[in-house]
């Protein structure tokens, strides 16, 4: 039914429109342009401010006054935009003022507000915009807001918002423009987002530890939005560990980390949807002395009527302190329990030194302490056996005691005595991985070995007797590259100077390659060991001979050849520079 209405009084509106213009033209055309009167009822003026009829005075040319007999009707009411129907603010006059016979005002059409549309703002956000609007009849506009959300203001023509962080939602606000009659309206959706807020750290952390105890913090953390966050280690020391819910770190720094000193960390609480706060401190770790400690110390044996034992026990060997060094360490002997048959003393603040006791067997049990340089101390016992059925064999190297080439015969030979004269066996390890087990002959160890790469080895040759016992020795053995010389018949001659060369090879692990450059140009003239080479140019010559040997390592030697000018003006000739021997003649003028 609201439809119908609406639309009749359109058409009533366009109706009444049309009817108005047709009577105007048809005045218009009866009076002329308004300068003379039309009938007894006088003259009107150009501006038609005056009738010419009898009806009285003619309307202006504005419409402010009607011009002719009777009034004509009010127009009908301006339909509404298809937004939202105008509301009027005042029942609109439907009859211009004037006298009878005037024609009416024209109607008031409702104004246009510009379309806004939804708008979307993030929390802590500012949203501003500007509405517009315009009037077709050129009427003044006022523009007004409605059921604004808190915090909110529009002024003139601008909504202005920063939405706090319990405003998220949806808002709903009423924009209207006027033109003193008719008000147009929009409704506006403001969708305000959710925005999550960083969690804090709000504990202070602990920033020293001490070696050997346990280092706790507590790390505190809020979350503006009230999430639940957990709290992780992004870095630390080694040892350190966290508790993701309760955000409790623990650590026990060690001795090593005590020397270090301070100690950076990293933590990191999170509140799961995306938002984060770190927080990084320095721990400085106090360092504290530490009792020192001895491993076990193995039992010893010596023979009977040994006598002095030296250096029986290394006690570095066996005792140990975080903080100081072996030589920093005190040690001493605290009880023996059978000095009759073997007596011991300490050497040098590190050996155990004992001296059996003649025809005396039996054992002593030795206790050992050892004292760091903050006080604190360890002791240890072993024992010390003194039996009488065998003596250890006695062994010598007596070479290799030199430096070697690659690729050299490197000869051992050593002597082996056993008092007991009992068989022997020998384990010689050449340190490069080869080994070799057999008997000792006539008391003595003869063996040979290549050494293919360079190096210093550390040979080990050890004599066992059917006893079990042992004695070893070792020697080192240095490896060195192998080296070449050349060898030339002659090194200065007169044009054409005819040179034999050879290649003096030290070492090497063969086979051998060998490249002949005799004129320094990096072209391989021979490719033979000992080759013949004329030169037939007069000048300097640097003769270079790389050797390869057969695990590519390479020794270079270089020669200098001196070639002065012939007196003889005969034609000159050369050979090519290879291992061949044979001549090639070549015509003067020719380049070497």
């Amino acid at each position: 039914m609201k439809k119908s209405n609406l639309i009749l009084k359109a058409l009533l509106v366009i109706l009444l429109l049309i009817f108005s213009v047709v009577s105007f033209a048809v005045v218009m055309a009866e009076e002329g342009d308004g300068s003379e009167g039309g009938g007894p009822g006088g003259e009107g003026d150009d501006d038609g401010s005056e009738a010419g009829g009898p009806g009285g005075e003619s309307g202006a040319n504005d419409g402010s006054e009607a011009g002719g007999p009777g009034e004509e009707p009010a127009p009908a009411e301006p339909a509404p935009t298809p937004a939202e129907e105008p509301t009027p603010a005042a029942e609109p006059s439907t009859e211009a003022e004037g006298e009878p016979g005037g024609n009416g005002q024209p109607a008031n059409n409702p104004p246009v507000l510009d379309a806004i549309g939804n708008r979307v703002v993030n929390e802590n956000q500012l949203l501003q915009f500007s509405v517009s609007g315009s009037d077709p009849d050129g009427d003044a506009l006022a523009f007004s807001a409605s059921n604004l959300p808190s915090g909110a203001s529009f002024s003139g023509q601008t909504f202005s918002w920063t939405p706090n962080f319990l405003q998220a939602g949806n808002y709903f606000v009423i924009f209207s423009v006027s033109d003193g009659e008719f008000i147009v309206s929009e409704t506006v959706t403001i969708t305000v987002n959710n925005i999550n807020r960083n969690p804090t750290i709000t504990s202070t952390p602990i920033t020293t530890a001490t070696e050997d105890t346990i280092y706790n913090y507590d790390v505190n953390a809020a979350d503006p939005d009230s999430d639940d966050v957990l709290i992780f280690l992004v870095s630390g020391p080694g040892g350190m560990s966290i508790n993701p819910l309760t955000g409790l770190i623990s650590w026990t720094p060690n001795d090593a980390q005590a020397v270090v000193g301070t100690h950076s960390v990293t933590v990191q609480v999170s509140d799961q949807k995306g938002g984060s706060a770190m927080q990084t401190f320095t721990i400085a770790v106090t360092r504290v002395n530490d009792m020192p400690l001895f491993s076990t110390i193995p039992n010893q044996f010596v023979n009977e009527d040994t006598g002095f034992v030296n250096n029986l026990v290394d006690l570095h060997l066996f005792a140990s302190d975080e903080e100081d060094s072996d030589a920093a360490l005190t040690f001493s002997i605290v009880s023996q329990s059978n000095t009759g048959v073997i007596s011991c003393s300490m050497d040098s603040n590190r050996f155990v030194d004992c001296t059996t006791q003649p025809n005396q067997t039996g054992a002593s049990d030795i206790t050992v302490r050892v004292t760091d340089t903050g006080g604190l101390t360890a002791t240890k016992a072993f024992r010390v056996a003194v039996g009488s059925v065998n003596d250890a064999p006695t062994l010598q190297i007596i070479k290799p005691q030199s430096t070697f080439v690659e690729g050299a015969v490197v000869d051992v030979l050593a002597t082996s005595f056993d008092i007991e004269n009992d068989p022997l066996t020998f384990n010689l390890n050449f340190g490069d991985g080869t080994i070799i087990n057999g008997n000792v002959i006539n008391n003595q160890v003869v063996a040979s070995h290549i050494y293919r790469k360079v190096g210093i080895y550390t040979l080990t040759l050890a004599v066992t007797d059917t006893g079990g016992l042992t004695d070893t020795k070792t020697v080192q053995v240095t490896i060195i590259p192998f080296s070449v010389n050349i060898i030339a018949d002659k090194t200065k001659g007169d044009e054409p100077l005819i040179v034999n060369f050879d290649a003096s090879v030290n070492g090497g692990n063969t086979p051998l390659s060998f490249e002949w450059d005799f004129n320094n140009d990096g072209t391989i003239d021979s490719k033979i060991k000992n080759p013949t080479a004329v030169f037939r140019e007069n000048g300097k010559f640097t003769v270079t001979l790389t050797v390869t040997d057969a695990d590519g390592d390479k020794a270079k030697a270089t020669q200098v050849i001196i070639v002065e000018k012939a007196p003889s003006s005969l034609p000159r000739r050369k050979i090519h520079i290879d291992s061949i021997r044979y001549i090639e003649e070549v015509k003067a003028g020719e380049e070497l």
